[in-house]
């Protein structure tokens, strides 16, 4: 699995128009072959950034997806509106994870 976790930022009064362009991008991603998770979503603190977590299912999707037109878009209008200010990229299986609450005594 490829994971990625991103931050963006608008810039000055540009938060509508990055706010497009993630809602287009998030549409037409998630429909991609092997997209588990494409989800965009806002700073709660910082109302110019915005977070995305990403989820691949192999790297040859992710590598499609790279290659594809949402991201060939995203990458062409984002310079007008915004820009990354942070990405992280994590490589290889997930594991099942169950959790146990502590039950009170």
């Amino acid at each position: 699995m490829i994971f990625l976790d991103v931050t963006l930022e608008a810039h000055d009064g540009s938060s509508d128009q990055l706010t497009a362009l993630l809602r287009e991008t998030m549409q037409a991603s998630c429909a991609e072959p092997g997209c588990l998770i494409y989800r965009f979503s806002a700073d709660l603190d910082d109302q110019s950034r915005f977070h995305l977590i990403e989820l691949w299912e192999t790297e040859a999707d992710f590598l499609a997806h790279s290659s594809g037109k949402p991201l060939a878009r995203f990458r062409a209008e984002l310079p007008a509106c915004g820009k990354v200010v942070s990405l992280v990229r994590r490589q290889g299986d997930l594991v099942p994870y169950a959790y146990q609450r502590a039950v009170p005594e």
